[in-house]
């Protein structure tokens, strides 16, 4: 039993790992979009610059999700 359990972790960890990226980067789009408005503009260059970062990297998980199996 303790190897199917075993088998089962190893196939799911990739799955939820990259679940556990997405909602990071999703919280961290959010807030670069707030800091975007910023009235400093050296904050909102800085936030446009990790907003688009974020967008490129949730895009890659998002592709990487939909290719991981799921049960």
């Amino acid at each position: 039993r303790f190897r199917e359990l075993s088998k089962e972790y190893a196939q799911l960890l990739p799955l939820v790992t990259s679940f556990q990226q997405q909602q990071q980067l999703q919280k961290d789009i959010e807030a670069a979009t707030l800091l975007a408005q910023d009235t400093d503009e050296d904050m909102r260059a800085m936030a446009e610059e990790e907003l688009k970062r974020g967008q490129v990297e949730l895009e890659k998980v998002e592709q990487e999700l939909q290719t991981l199996p799921t049960w």
